[in-house]
């Protein structure tokens, strides 16, 4: 388990390098590129990252409230069911067609090409993923409330952002941010980040 916490550890140590390089790189080259090629550029990479995937308009799944959709996700981990866990979360296609277009890394100063901001977001999930069924599974959990500490919109879609789960496991009282962040879109809603505080 150590080796594999090591090994997570510098992966995202390496992914992080990547992203302050790239964001230096990006800045130095948009001061000397014009807004029309640095549009065109975007939009190539977007179409790069979406080439093969089917497109889409909709969420599918998930839940039609965030409250529902958390207990859900506590469900599926004290089940120890990563099959569920990944249904219930956004889809590379769902990430490319519906959240990613919208989000504030198409626009400086976040600014950052989706397959890059695509990898960070997908292993932050999985090691929150692992840390839910490490913290939940197999146990006996009763949820007694759920919040979400922001709600933000971005287009057609809805943030719901550092959700709160609170609920006694083994019979102790127990609070913890379960999920970063929501994505809403047509009144349904998916997880778009696992990552949490456990």
């Amino acid at each position: 388990m150590a080796r594999v916490r090591r090994r997570t550890g510098a992966v995202a140590a390496v992914v992080a390098c990547c992203l302050s390089a790239c964001d230096v790189n990006a800045r130095a080259a948009a001061a000397h590129t014009p807004r029309e090629t640095r549009d065109t550029s975007a939009a190539s990479e977007l179409d790069l990252f979406r080439h093969a995937l089917p497109s889409t308009d909709s969420l599918r799944g998930g839940a039609t409230d965030a409250a529902s959709l958390l207990r859900l996700v506590v469900r599926a981990a004290a089940r120890q069911d990563t099959t569920t866990l990944a249904r219930l979360s956004v889809t590379r296609a769902e990430w490319a067609w519906l959240y990613y277009p919208a989000s504030r890394y198409t626009r400086p100063p976040y600014r950052s090409p989706p397959a890059l901001q695509w990898t960070l977001t997908i292993a932050a999930s999985e090691k929150g993923v692992g840390r839910l069924l490490r913290e939940l599974g197999g146990r006996r959990v009763r949820v007694s409330a759920t919040a979400c500490a922001r709600v933000t919109d971005e287009g057609a879609n809805r943030l719901w952002r550092d959700c709160v789960l609170e609920y006694r496991l083994d019979g102790a009282r127990q609070r913890h941010r379960i999920a970063s962040a929501l994505l809403e879109r047509g009144g349904r809603l998916k997880v778009l980040s696992y990552a949490n505080d456990f």
